[in-house]
């Protein structure tokens, strides 16, 4: 790759940032965390808490503004690397958070929580990297759905997906302190349920790739 590619590469991903992440966290944000109290008084709705647990963790630790160019640039070249091997990448918190989306078809069968075991050591490994040294990223699991099936089946299957791609890394990384896990269900489409190729573009893997205290130590010591 060119170092004018290179370049440009990073430079469209940093002018992207703002813009998606206005987008991924009014996706995110719960839409029935709140009730107006003047329409129903009585009915009190909750958000996910695996929902809100991620919303944390995506947004923790926080980098010193000093610091944050520096990481931002650091994750841009993560990025870069990821994009090459082939991996849908964008980012969130202004560049500073990776999100790589995997369609869950590539490592389950249909309805199925077992790994096909080939194809995810395959869309998985690269991310063993990542976990090398002991705190410097974390990795956040997200599995999603469509909204076929009933509320219970929906979550269950998130959950367990969630638990057997965290597994994954636990049998085959050595640092899987830096892994958590979230089975999120249908409750937060890319797109409306309403066609067979927006159900699968929903059925989906999200990793984030979060800095942590390492890496944030290292880059403010340069």
């Amino acid at each position: 790759m060119s170092r004018i590619f290179k370049a440009l590469f990073i430079v469209a991903a940093l002018l992207s940032c703002s813009q998606a992440d206005a987008q991924f966290f009014k996706r995110l944000k719960p839409s029935n965390a709140t009730v107006n109290a003047n329409n129903n008084k009585n009915k009190v709705v909750t958000a996910d808490p695996d929902e809100h647990l991620l919303t944390t963790e995506i947004a923790t630790p926080v980098v010193p503004d000093k610091l944050a160019n520096a990481v931002k640039a650091s994750m841009m070249n993560q990025a870069e690397s990821l994009h090459h091997l082939g991996y849908d990448v964008k980012s969130t918190r202004n560049g500073q958070v990776l999100i790589v989306t995997i369609p869950t078809e590539k490592m389950f069968a249909p309805n199925e929580t077992a790994l096909q075991e080939v194809y995810a050591r395959q869309l998985l490994e690269p991310f063993g990297a990542y976990l090398r040294t002991p705190g410097r990223y974390k990795i956040l699991l997200a599995v999603h759905t469509d909204d076929t099936g009933d509320k219970d089946y929906i979550e269950k299957l998130s959950d367990q997906r969630a638990l057997a791609v965290s597994k994954w890394f636990e049998q085959n990384v050595e640092n899987v302190g830096s892994v958590r896990h979230y089975g999120l269900g249908s409750g937060d489409p890319l797109a409306p349920n309403i066609s067979r190729r927006n159900r699968a573009k929903n059925r989906r893997l999200e990793i984030f790739i979060v800095p942590d205290v390492e890496l944030i130590q290292n880059i403010n010591s340069k």
